[in-house]
């Protein structure tokens, strides 16, 4: 005895449908096209969307002021240690209102040579246990992370 259950799931105009027994599990798209994904949308797209609002609390404002205090230490090393050029901030850093409590540091470094790139990586999440710092290749980052990064980032 073969037990099938059948589903039907709408996302946004997709129709999905999924048969499921004890040896297939399948899925068969119906009509309509494909959610894209955030990185797909279009500026207009994005624009029905906006970051959440939020009003930083001292403690936030705090963090971000640390990180910011950070930031330079961290340009320092990545310019002096491995050869970054430029150097950008991005993500949530950038604005005290996106940041929290949990935020890292985003950093995009340009013209690290490649064979000190881990090393870089290592150095600066490394550098203190009070905040993740991310960093960021543009060289070999995703084309819209690299223009989110050209547009919006803090040149450091």
């Amino acid at each position: 005895m073969v037990l099938q259950v059948k589903s039907v799931l709408e996302v946004n105009q997709i129709h999905v449908s999924r048969n499921y027994n004890n040896d297939v599990g399948g899925i068969l798209v119906e009509s309509g096209l494909m959610a894209k994904t955030a990185l797909e949308l279009s500026p207009e797209e994005w624009k029905q969307y906006s970051p959440p609002v939020r009003t930083a609390t001292p403690e936030t404002r705090d963090r971000w002021h640390a990180a910011w205090e950070l930031i330079p230490q961290l340009v320092k090393l990545l310019r002096e240690d491995f050869g970054a050029t430029t150097i950008k901030v991005f993500g949530s850093a950038i604005n005290v209102d996106y940041f929290s409590l949990d935020s890292d540091i985003d950093i995009a470094a340009w013209d690290i040579p490649i064979d000190k790139y881990f090393l870089a990586v290592l150095a600066v999440d490394e550098f203190t246990p009070d905040f993740r710092v991310d960093l960021v290749d543009p060289a070999i980052c995703r084309p819209k992370l690299l223009q989110n990064i050209e547009e919006e980032g803090i040149e450091v």
